[in-house]
């Protein structure tokens, strides 16, 4: 059994389990002009930024991946077998370091 989040949604990415967004994650994502198969791709090479244990939906984290040469971060959880993300955005060297996994 996976124990690490972070290797939970990877393992969930690649193979492609269901991926759920909330209406924010959609917003989100239309803003920034990401398709739900730049999301999944970002998830399957990602890497875990935070991990959230005690957030409010439940254990979730921030996860940072590529997609067509575009960052991606997703804030996930695992729900029995599903990915919900709750958020996802093309981050921003204002806020992020140019790995982008270091906050400025």
């Amino acid at each position: 059994m996976i124990e690490r989040i972070d290797e939970q949604i990877i393992h969930l990415a690649k193979e492609k389990k269901y991926v759920i967004l909330t209406n924010h994650a959609r917003i989100e994502a239309k803003k920034d002009t990401i398709r739900m198969d730049d999301i999944v791709e970002s998830l399957c090479s990602g890497e875990l930024v935070e991990d959230y244990p005690e957030h409010r939906r439940g254990h979730c984290c921030l996860m940072f991946g590529w997609s067509a040469e575009r960052p991606i971060h997703s804030v996930c959880r695992v729900i029995k077998n599903e990915i919900l993300i709750i958020t996802t955005y093309i981050p921003t060297l204002a806020e992020w370091q140019p790995d982008f996994k270091t906050r400025r």
